[in-house]
């Protein structure tokens, strides 16, 4: 898990044991703003968004307290002062899928054999993503707090908006599938508190 107190730092990662106990894996002191995370493929690391220099960070997940600048570069950076740069990151066929939500961009990066990640690619602009899910078909779904909608992109490029305010999806900042024995459907995730 990802936090801290927004734009004052330090940010903190969290770790949840399958017991079900939480404790603080790692603390970064020049993170002001923490947001989302995934398991790299290497499956011993996690990567993290950190929204205000737009940084992907590398935690490592063997050793408490020990991480790196995974990627950085200026698609990834904040164009407005407390405005979101990299928001939410997922990993999809050998890929990191990036949205920056200040530049209204979706990017994505090969990740290599080595486990480093590869040049900067845009996927889609125009675009205010926040954090998102992949379907099963490979199209993305986004959430775009502020703009409180969830929006499809498929993989032509075309785009569908299927929900938005007069579905709930105001304040929604992130979806998931929720597996069930016949369905796959897309549920909404709300904000402890807007940014």
């Amino acid at each position: 898990m990802t936090g801290g107190t927004l734009r004052e730092g330090p940010g903190y990662i969290w770790r949840a044991e399958p017991s079900g106990a939480v404790r603080q894996w790692c603390e970064l002191p020049d993170a002001l703003f923490m947001n989302g995370c995934t398991l790299h493929p290497n499956g011993r690391t996690l990567l993290a968004c950190e929204s205000a220099s737009g940084h992907i960070l590398a935690i490592d997940l063997d050793q408490p307290g020990r991480w790196e600048v995974w990627l950085q570069g200026d698609r990834l950076r904040p164009v407005v002062p407390g405005y979101p740069g990299s928001n939410g990151i997922k990993i999809r066929e050998g890929w990191a899928w990036i949205s920056v939500s200040g530049r209204r961009l979706m990017v994505r990066v090969p990740i290599q054999p080595d486990g480093s990640a590869g040049h900067i690619e845009i996927a889609a602009t125009r675009l205010e993503a926040d954090d998102f899910a992949f379907g099963m078909s490979g199209s993305v779904y986004i959430t775009t707090h502020p703009e409180h909608t969830l929006v499809r992109l498929d993989p032509s490029g075309a785009r569908t908006t299927l929900a938005g305010p007069e579905q709930g999806m105001v304040g929604s900042t992130a979806c998931a599938f929720e597996e069930r024995p016949a369905t796959r459907r897309c549920s909404m995730l709300r904000p402890m508190a807007a940014f």
